[in-house]
């Protein structure tokens, strides 16, 4: 997981296939490294929560492609990414958008 203070456009990205890890799912920064058979080869890149001072802080839940890339390789979430998860897993308004 990454965790960057600040950012500007494709820097994660950028970085990661510079030093030879690009994000999975990245074509365009990683090409065929990537990609891993048996994996979605959708983007493996979220934010789960974006603050900006005090007033805004928005949290969204994982996608499901990367929920089932997790599951495959047997990471853990961290403790707030679980909790927010549940959260959103047992909100009915979410239950009626999740695709």
């Amino acid at each position: 997981l990454l965790a960057p203070v600040t950012g500007r456009m494709h820097q994660l990205r950028v970085h990661m296939a510079a030093i030879g890890h690009p994000i999975l799912g990245d074509g365009k920064y990683g090409g065929s490294k990537a990609f891993i058979p048996g994996i979605s080869n959708q983007m493996h890149l979220h934010a789960y929560r974006i603050m900006y001072g005090k007033k805004f802080d928005v949290s969204a839940p994982l996608p499901e492609h990367m929920r089932e890339t997790f599951k495959h390789f047997e990471f853990a979430l961290p403790k707030e990414m679980r909790e927010l998860e549940q959260e959103f897993l047992e909100a009915a308004w979410y239950k009626k958008i999740r695709y």
